[in-house]
């Protein structure tokens, strides 16, 4: 009888432990599929991150040149006037370029200056060039050539 007590025991005790272990394999389940969601989420707001970098940058290649659209010339019929508008046209067209011209030209007769003062020879190089000046060349090459193309090719900024 003590026998069949224990045996009565242990009998409704197994289907506890199996609904138990069940219980706590179906735990183990939803955690892991939170985590895999949570993973999931996390990509996609990187995506999402990314797509809207690229997005901006495409918006932006797009303006970078917009400073040299052609003016509409509306022809006044006056040879002056609108030999005016041709020349602001071109002007407009090249102001920056010029701009950007001079301003390497005077950069590039101070560094000459610089190298002169600091010996004339190749030793001097490290002491004339500084951080700013990778930092001026890295300007007026992502203005000119696009940011994409100089971070393509350096693969950095």
């Amino acid at each position: 009888m003590l026998l069949g007590s224990i045996v009565g025991l242990i009998g409704s005790l197994i289907p506890e432990v199996i609904k138990l272990y069940k219980e706590k394999q179906r735990h183990k389940q939803e955690i892991e599929m939170l985590e895999l969601q949570l993973k999931y989420q996390r990509e996609m707001a990187s995506l999402r991150i990314e797509e809207a970098k690229a997005l901006a940058a495409i918006e932006l290649d797009k303006k970078v040149y917009d400073f040299a659209a052609p003016m509409e010339i509306k022809h006044t019929g006056k040879t002056w006037i609108d030999a005016l508008q041709v020349l602001a046209n071109v002007f407009n067209q090249t102001v920056r370029p010029t701009i950007t011209y001079l301003v390497i030209a005077f950069w590039l007769a101070m560094k000459i200056a610089m190298w002169k003062t600091a010996g004339g020879t190749l030793e001097a190089i490290p002491l004339i060039w500084t951080s700013s000046e990778n930092e001026f060349v890295a300007a007026i090459i992502s203005f000119w050539f696009g940011h994409r193309a100089f971070s393509r090719v350096f693969g950095r900024l």
